[in-house]
C-alpha cells in the first residue's frame, strides 16, 4: 500500500504543476492590439493606452518595430510605411484583417511584412490607393478590393494564400503589375470590373486551381504575365479585353473561355516576347506533357508564330500564337526579383515664438522757474525671440521589383519561397500543446498503474 500512496502522491504533484497550463491559456505572443489612425491624425489603440511601434511625422506613419495587431486607417492623404517590419496575428484563420481602410482617399501602404491573418489588406469604397513593396505570407486571403477606383497594386510578393492572392470586385482602373504570386489557390481573381491593367506578374503554383480567374471584366489589358500551375486563365462573361504576350505553362489546361469577343493578340511588332523571341504578337501555350498548342503547331516560315491561329471559341481567336522551339527554355523566361533599399531622410522644421516683456523706465527732468521738477514715466517694450528647431527622421524604403527581362530560371522563385518562410511565426503554442499532451498521457499511464496496484491484492510472503 505504501507503493500505491507514492503513485497517488506523484499524480497529485504532477497535476498541481500542470494546472496552470491545462486551465489557463498559454500566452506566448502578448496582447493583440487594434491600432486606429484617426481622422484627426491621432494614433489610438484598443485596448487603450498601449505603446505600439508606430510613429507619426506629418502625414507619414511608420513602424519602428514589429506589431502584433491590426491597423485601421480612418485618415486620408497619408503614407503608412512598414519600413520592413512585420505585422502579424496569433495564427492563420484568425478572422482578422491586418490593414483595412474604407471610404478613404489618397493612401499609400508600403514595405510591410504581413503574416498569419485571415486577410492581409482590405480596401473598400476608396480611391487613389497604392499598395506597393509588401510581403504577405500565409494569409487565408491576400488583398481584397471592393467598389473602388484608381488602385495600384505593384511590386508585392504573396505566398501561400489559401483562397486568393488579390481579389477585385466592382472596381475600375486597378493596376496589378510587377507582382509575384506563389503557391496561392487563385492568384488574381476579378469580378464585375473594368479598365484593369494586369501586366508583368509572375504566378507560380505547383498544385493550385488557377492563375487568372476573370469574371465579367471589360476594357482591360492582360499582358506580359507568366502563369505556371494547374490551370492558366478562366475568362467568363467578359468582352473587349486585350490578352497578349502571356506565357501559359500549365499541367492540365491553359485556358477556359466562355466569353464575348476579346483580342488575344496584337499585330506583330518587333520586341522581345515572353518566350525570348524577336516579335510580340499572341500568347504562348505550353503543357507539361509537351502537347500545348505552342509546342505542337508548325512554323514553316520561322517567324516565331504558329502558322495557324488558335481558336479558343467562336469569338476568341489568337491569330498569332507564339511558337515554342526546342532551344527555348520557358523556365528562363520567368521574371527575376531584386530588392533595393533606399534611405530617405525626412526633415521637419518648426518655429517656436517666445514673447518677453521688459518694463523700461524713462526719467525726464523738466526745469521750471523754481524749483526743478522730475517726472518719471514707464513704457513697455515687447521683444520677440524665434527659435528654429529641426527634427530629422530616417526612414528605410524597401522596393521589390520584378524585371520582365528573361534572365533567370524558376529556381529563383524557389529561393524566394525559402526566404519568405523565414518570417513565419514560430508555432510556440503547438510546441507547448505537444509537451502538455505528452505529460498528460504519462500521468494517465501512471494513474492506471496505481489503480491496478490498488485493485490487485499483494501476495502474502
Amino acid at each position: 500500500m505504501s507503493r500505491c500512496r507514492d503513485f497517488i502522491l506523484l499524480i497529485v504533484v504532477a497535476l498541481l504543476l500542470l494546472t496552470p497550463y491545462i486551465v489557463t491559456p498559454v500566452e506566448t505572443q502578448g496582447t493583440f492590439v487594434k491600432i486606429y489612425i484617426r481622422g484627426s491624425g491621432a494614433i489610438e489603440t484598443d485596448p487603450p493606452g498601449i505603446d505600439v511601434n508606430i510613429r507619426r511625422v506629418g502625414d507619414l506613419y511608420y513602424l519602428t518595430g514589429d506589431i502584433l495587431g491590426k491597423i485601421i486607417i480612418e485618415k486620408d492623404n497619408i503614407v503608412l510605411d512598414g519600413r520592413g517590419y512585420r505585422i502579424y496575428g496569433y495564427h492563420y484563420g484568425s478572422m482578422e484583417t491586418a490593414i483595412q481602410l474604407s471610404n478613404r482617399f489618397n493612401v499609400t501602404i508600403e514595405n510591410f511584412k504581413i503574416e498569419a491573418f485571415e486577410e492581409a489588406i482590405s480596401i473598400s469604397n476608396s480611391s487613389n490607393v497604392k499598395i506597393k513593396s509588401n510581403l504577405m505570407i500565409g494569409t487565408d486571403q491576400g488583398v481584397s478590393i471592393y467598389n473602388s477606383v484608381n488602385i495600384s497594386f505593384m511590386d508585392n510578393i504573396i505566398s501561400g494564400s489559401v483562397f486568393w492572392g488579390i481579389m477585385i470586385s466592382n472596381s475600375t482602373f486597378v493596376d496589378v503589375s510587377f507582382n509575384l504570386f506563389m503557391e496561392t489557390y487563385q492568384a488574381i481573381k476579378v469580378y464585375s470590373s473594368r479598365n484593369l491593367l494586369i501586366t508583368y506578374n509572375s504566378i507560380y503554383c505547383s498544385n493550385c486551381f488557377s492563375g487568372l480567374y476573370l469574371y465579367a471584366i471589360r476594357y482591360s489589358t492582360i499582358a506580359h504575365n507568366v502563369v505556371k500551375g494547374r490551370f492558366g486563365i478562366f475568362l467568363l462573361l467578359s468582352d473587349n479585353n486585350a490578352i497578349y504576350n502571356n506565357l501559359f505553362d500549365n499541367q492540365e489546361s491553359n485556358y477556359y473561355v466562355n466569353a464575348g469577343i476579346n483580342n488575344w493578340n496584337t499585330q506583330p511588332v518587333q520586341g522581345v516576347n515572353i518566350l525570348g523571341g524577336n516579335f510580340i504578337g499572341g500568347n504562348a501555350y505550353l503543357l507539361s506533357g509537351n502537347n500545348g498548342y505552342s509546342q505542337t503547331c508548325s512554323d514553316e516560315n520561322k517567324d516565331g508564330f504558329c502558322d495557324q491561329p488558335l481558336v479558343l471559341n467562336n469569338w476568341n481567336i489568337d491569330y498569332y500564337p507564339l511558337k515554342y522551339s526546342s532551344f527555348m527554355n520557358p523556365s528562363n523566361s520567368t521574371f527575376y526579383i531584386y530588392t533595393t533599399t533606399v534611405i530617405k531622410t525626412i526633415t521637419t522644421t518648426y518655429t517656436t515664438t517666445q514673447t518677453v516683456t521688459n518694463p523700461v523706465t524713462l526719467t525726464t527732468t523738466v526745469v521750471t522757474s523754481a524749483p526743478p521738477e522730475t517726472i518719471t514715466t514707464t513704457r513697455i517694450e515687447t521683444i520677440t525671440h524665434s527659435t528654429v528647431a529641426t527634427t530629422t527622421v530616417p526612414t528605410t524604403l524597401v522596393t521589390t521589383q520584378i524585371n520582365p527581362v528573361t534572365k533567370t530560371s524558376i529556381q529563383v522563385l524557389t529561393e524566394v519561397s525559402t526566404t519568405t518562410h523565414i518570417y513565419t511565426t514560430t508555432p510556440i503554442e503547438q510546441i507547448v500543446s505537444s509537451i502538455v499532451s505528452t505529460l498528460i498521457a504519462l500521468i494517465l499511464a501512471v494513474a492506471a498503474i496505481a489503480i491496478l496496484s490498488v485493485l490487485t491484492p499483494e501476495k502474502k510472503r
